[in-house]
């Protein structure tokens, strides 16, 4: 979730970087000292989706969708249909999936309604199959000055040189993105999981390591703008927008990755990299914040797109926690899809983060990143390798970790009706071989390539609230 920034702010290159100096310092020191929250585990979520028009085109009326609402749980996107809803957070415990799924559906219904009092349509999707080259433009851009800013700085970053988008799929497709609205074609669900100091290196690591898994178990993202690419084209598309040819050394300089590494000793380790490495593309300085809001810090943090963000947040009493953000899996297709999908990601974490043997012993990281990257490829049908070496395909290692998931909630204390129930869900869908990706292929192919037909049907489907195992064809 973006903090607004107030009427004091600055944008200078020079202040921003001293400000942002300072406060690494200090956050340093809240490492060392080990200031932290250390409390049970909290779980929340982020969704984004899409507003479309009746006839299922992107709808470039966020601001005003915000406006008429008029709820603190949904704000803007960088794209002009791209909206985001911010769950609530809760104890890691009991009927917790249950309380999310709840909290999320009833935001989404609140959305679903005004949507439907404008004749217009929202969509949990993980990239918009209607979308269209005049939606990448600058026009298309989410009028506010931050989103102009980043757009401004990577422009500068990159010399002026254009975006290029190149994607060897089922289709082949060059193109250059006029703007970063591109990225406003592109729905995540982004996973939250509050830690306590002493667990972050452990499940940073777990989330990195689990990382290719969860996407293939949720691709939801192989069509855009009429092109048909990777089962998770989302993954692909953002990786190379946020490159950066000016830092070129052959490939460019990501502001988007998978990491270097796993962490060795401190979550800290990410922030540095944030300082010492990474371009200030927000350079937002505000001399009105104290250092000990980090404001500088989380800013710059916002703009290193790592598909596991680490996070300093405060408690309502000031007091800073650490939190990681999965960001991986697409949205859609249904709210209890998602929720299916984070009693997955949960219960690995439960499960890996207290065994013996650390899994950054298990899977050496260059791995787990060629992992995340074939599944974004492959979805559903990929071929993993995974512990010691070990090769397997993505259906048999998915239930191989259903099992271990399963002990992980139990470990957490998830009640045994909510890991039936959203466990049960994953369990059908290896079953089938249908996630969201599939579906929408498998419609395509039966069907023929009307993306518009293809809309309907998915949001007929999906204001049901049926796992996609259950969509018919």
């Amino acid at each position: 979730m973006t903090k607004e920034v107030g009427k004091n702010t600055i944008n200078d290159y020079y202040l921003f970087d001293t400000h942002l100096m300072a406060e690494t310092n200090l956050l340093e020191n809240w490492f060392i000292d080990q200031a932290f929250v250390e409390q049970e585990l909290q779980a929340g979520a982020e969704i984004e989706f899409f507003l479309l028009d009746k006839h299922y085109n992107p709808l470039g009326q966020n601001l005003e969708f915000i406006h008429l609402l008029n709820e603190s749980f949904l704000v803007t996107e960088v794209g002009a249909a791209h909206l985001e809803i911010n769950s609530g957070h809760s104890s890691l415990s009991g009927g917790c999936l249950s309380i999310l799924h709840d909290n999320i559906l009833g935001y989404w219904k609140k959305c679903c309604s005004l949507s439907q009092q404008l004749d217009s349509y929202i969509a949990l999707i993980g990239s918009l199959p209607t979308s269209t080259n005049e939606h990448h433009k600058l026009s298309f851009m989410t009028d506010k000055s931050r989103y102009k800013l980043l757009n401004n700085c990577m422009a500068e970053q990159r010399l002026d040189k254009p975006i290029t988008v190149n994607i060897q799929g089922k289709d082949a497709c060059v193109f250059n993105p006029e703007s970063l609205a591109m990225n406003g074609l592109l729905s995540a669900f982004q996973l939250h999981i509050q830690i306590g100091l002493s667990q972050s290196v452990r499940y940073y690591n777990v989330a990195q390591a689990i990382a290719g898994p969860m996407l293939a178990l949720s691709a939801n993202s192989p069509f855009i703008l009429g092109y048909h690419l990777w089962s998770d084209t989302r993954i692909a598309i953002f990786d190379q927008v946020m490159t950066l040819p000016r830092f070129d050394r052959g490939r460019g300089f990501k502001c988007c990755l998978f990491g270097t590494g796993y962490l060795k000793d401190s979550f800290f380790e990410l922030f540095d990299q944030n300082f010492q490495f990474f371009p200030r593309l927000l350079p937002e300085a505000c001399v009105d914040y104290p250092l000990e809001e980090m404001f500088h810090v989380r800013r710059q943090n916002g703009v290193v797109y790592r598909w596991n963000r680490p996070v300093i947040d405060f408690s309502a009493d000031g007091r800073p926690h650490l939190r990681i953000e999965h960001r991986g899996p697409s949205s859609g297709p249904t709210i209890v899809d998602m929720i299916a999908n984070a009693a997955f990601f949960y219960g690995l974490i439960g499960y890996f983060g207290i065994q013996p043997t650390p899994i950054e012993y298990l899977l050496p990281f260059h791995q787990a990143r060629k992992n995340f990257f074939n599944a974004a490829r492959k979805g559903i049908h990929t071929q993993f390798k995974w512990f010691a070496g070990h090769e397997i395909d993505a259906i048999s290692l998915l239930r191989q970790l259903l099992v271990s998931a399963k002990k992980g909630l139990q470990i957490l204390g998830i009640s045994t009706g909510d890991i039936n129930l959203y466990l049960g869900i994953i369990e059908r869908r290896l079953e089938t071989g249908i996630n969201g990706t599939e579906w929408q292929i498998r419609y395509i192919e039966k069907y023929g390539k009307d993306f518009h037909a293809l809309m309907a049907a998915y949001l007929d489907n999906q204001y049901q609230e049926l796992p996609v195992s259950e969509w018919p064809l």
